[in-house]
């Protein structure tokens, strides 16, 4: 529910800020349509915790599936919506988004990624399988194992209550389902990593990230990325994916 003017401090909206950023910031903390929008994510989310005993999931597969068809069957948020509200984002926090303020840059991130990052989720291959279950299948590296990665990704899109924790997210590639430079080019090279990075490619250019990838806490490692794909799968692999992201 919305905060009132008596409730406790609300950590989403740091004190130090413009007065024109805590109204915006407070407007977004009580946006019913995106707490709704996100709530598919959030289910499926909370199925893809890492074992701590093994690279599989601590949820049983049925699970994992039932999530991943409850979101990826329902409507997403909407896309102009969430366009909307990041311009509004920027031209409200302009000064804060710029200072780099961890708490505003941090909601701003998790604003921006919902979008990708439901698309990525939602990317299958060449078989109509789920590419995160392709991806879990021996894939997962071990960095995610046991380190409740789950928590870290869902916390992330409860924009109004927590922020994501932008280490955790780039340290385990979490924004492109654990896709990483060091994996091999059996990995890298596939429909999967093409549909993923395809998902954030065509946001991108419908929707500039306002800073700039390299200063997102949680898309930094986007290039790195993008770099050993082209590297290790060659300069055709990545007109493919900017042709699949239109």
């Amino acid at each position: 529910s919305p905060k009132t003017a008596s409730s406790a401090p609300n950590p989403l909206i740091p004190s130090t800020i413009s007065p024109k950023c805590e109204a915006f910031l407070t407007y977004l903390n009580s946006h019913q349509d995106i707490s709704t929008c996100t709530a598919p994510l959030l289910s499926a989310l909370s199925t893809f915790q890492a074992s701590a005993a093994s690279n599989d999931y601590a949820a049983n597969d049925a699970a994992v599936q039932d999530a991943l068809a409850g979101l990826c069957y329902s409507a997403p948020c909407d896309d102009s919506l969430v366009r909307s509200l990041l311009t509004q984002f920027n031209s409200n926090c302009t000064a804060e988004l710029t200072a780099s303020n961890d708490v505003v840059l941090g909601s701003y991130d998790a604003l921006y990624v919902l979008t990708p990052l439901r698309d990525a989720v939602c990317s299958t291959d060449s078989t109509a399988d789920w590419c995160i279950n392709d991806i879990a299948k021996g894939s997962m590296p071990a960095g995610s194992t046991g380190a409740n990665a789950t928590h870290v990704v869902s916390s992330s899109f409860d924009v109004p209550s927590i922020l994501p924790n932008a280490a955790t997210w780039s340290s385990a590639s979490l924004p492109f389902l654990f896709l990483s430079p060091s994996m091999s080019s059996t990995v890298l090279c596939s429909q999967c990593t093409k549909s993923i990075l395809s998902a954030y490619v065509a946001w991108e250019s419908r929707m500039p990230y306002a800073l700039g990838l390299a200063n997102s806490p949680l898309l930094k490692g986007q290039g790195s990325l993008w770099t050993a794909t082209g590297e290790k799968c060659g300069g055709g692999f990545l007109e493919s994916v900017t042709k699949q992201a239109g």
